[in-house]
């Protein structure tokens, strides 16, 4: 990740990861005014099963952003129950962040 913006908001073993990032895809709502998804594409790695993983901002009426995102299915012995959530140091995964 060699984008200054990008490297703050990921941890050493996020980057790990997204070297196995094929491409990613943005794409508005149809209101584009209601929000947005962000899908990225994943070759096969040695960290999660999906190859498409989307986090989805939606703008509500009230003035909040709802946030979901694609449940990620860890390999064995990977994954933020296994040790790779970096908090400690200050650091959390993008994609689990407010979206699980």
């Amino acid at each position: 990740m060699s984008h200054p913006a990008l490297c703050e908001l990921l941890n050493v073993e996020d980057q790990k990861i997204f070297k196995y990032l094929g491409s990613h895809d943005v794409e508005d709502n149809k209101d584009v005014k209601s929000g947005y998804s962000i899908t990225f594409n994943f070759n096969p790695n040695p960290y999660f099963q999906n190859t498409k993983l989307t986090k989805t901002f939606t703008f509500l009426e009230e003035g909040t952003t709802k946030i979901t995102a694609t449940p990620i299915k860890w390999k064995e012995g990977k994954g933020l129950p296994n040790g790779l959530d970096h908090d400690k140091n200050g650091n959390k995964r993008w994609f689990m962040r407010d979206g699980h």
